[in-house]
């Protein structure tokens, strides 16, 4: 009885140590996300004005920045300069909260 009542508690402790790490304690925070989309500004300008040839970010939907920056990170985006290079450096989450932060951004 003593056995089964240590898996018991073993099994509880791991369900909630993968629901802490689950949880959104580990999201990204809105001040985390407008650091890590800090420097898209070296480029693209947060006031919606770029170079020519660089097209603005700041405001368009969140799914639309999500969707492209996947693409330069998994390189299926053909003739671009940088962006392949750079996308594969941030995590999937870091992703999604830059693109959540230049939507919300208002030129």
């Amino acid at each position: 009885m003593a056995r089964l009542s240590g898996t018991v508690e073993l099994v509880g402790a791991v369900a909630v140590l993968a629901a802490v790490a689950a949880g959104p304690a580990w999201a990204i925070s809105d001040e985390e996300a407008a650091l890590l989309a800090s420097g898209c500004a070296n480029c693209h300008a947060m006031d919606g004005r770029a170079w020519p040839d660089i097209p603005p970010i700041v405001g368009k939907p969140e799914r639309v920045l999500q969707a492209q920056l996947l693409a330069f990170k998994a390189d299926q985006v053909r003739n671009t300069t940088i962006m392949n290079r750079i996308a594969p450096g941030y995590t999937d989450e870091q992703i999604e909260a830059i693109a959540r932060h230049l939507a919300s951004v208002n030129r």
